[in-house]
């Protein structure tokens, strides 16, 4: 089987946001993410849930609060 590897950025979104695949996978992939803004506190980054056609991300702060505004940069790998 070929392996698929499909990545992008996010626009600004509050805290989460679910991510399609261009093409579904055959089976869930592998989820990399990160989040970024201009705080100098940094978000942090959570994959809630992975299925071969979707994935949704999540961010908190240090408090364990939603984040707020933020980008997500995101690759999945897998067949």
């Amino acid at each position: 089987f070929p392996v698929t590897i499909e990545h992008r950025t996010t626009n600004t979104v509050n805290s989460s946001i679910t991510i399609t695949f261009q093409k579904p996978f055959n089976n869930p992939p592998t989820v990399l993410v990160s989040a970024f803004n201009n705080s100098a506190t940094p978000p942090i980054a959570y994959i809630r849930g992975v299925t071969n056609i979707n994935a949704d991300l999540y961010a908190k702060n240090d408090a364990g609060a939603n984040y707020g505004n933020l980008k997500f940069t995101w690759l999945a790998i897998g067949f």
